[in-house]
């Protein structure tokens, strides 16, 4: 348990900076601040999770296989959530960075070169 709640910790130290910018804001700093510090702490339980079970999985592994083995399993599907949607989100990424606007190739009827064609 002990060693789960430091790892939850230090996903949730990960953030601090994060913290202390949204404190320098004026006026709603300290409320963004706490918000974020919040939301660190919800969004760390799940890495600190995996973290602590991959740990204890495999000091485990050594003394009792049947039950080290199932927690290996679990911090490696949680690893692969993470890798795989990393990749999901970089594929996105690129998509819409590939969606440029395309201009038309010829100019309407006449119009000059610096003119604004605007259409009824």
């Amino acid at each position: 348990v002990l060693g789960f709640l430091a790892m939850w910790f230090a996903f949730c130290c990960l953030f601090g900076p994060l913290e202390v910018a949204a404190d320098c804001i004026p006026c709603v700093g300290p409320c963004l601040g706490d918000a974020i510090q919040t939301i660190a702490c919800c969004v760390s339980c799940l890495p600190g999770c995996a973290c602590a079970l991959g740990v204890i999985g495999i000091v485990w592994v050594a003394m009792r296989p049947m039950v080290g083995i199932p927690l290996i399993l679990f911090f490696l599907v949680t690893l692969c959530g993470f890798v795989g949607y990393k990749v999901y989100r970089k594929n996105q990424a690129g998509e819409a960075r590939s969606c440029d606007i395309v201009e038309p190739e010829g100019k309407p009827e006449g119009v000059a070169d610096g003119d604004i064609a605007l259409e009824a």
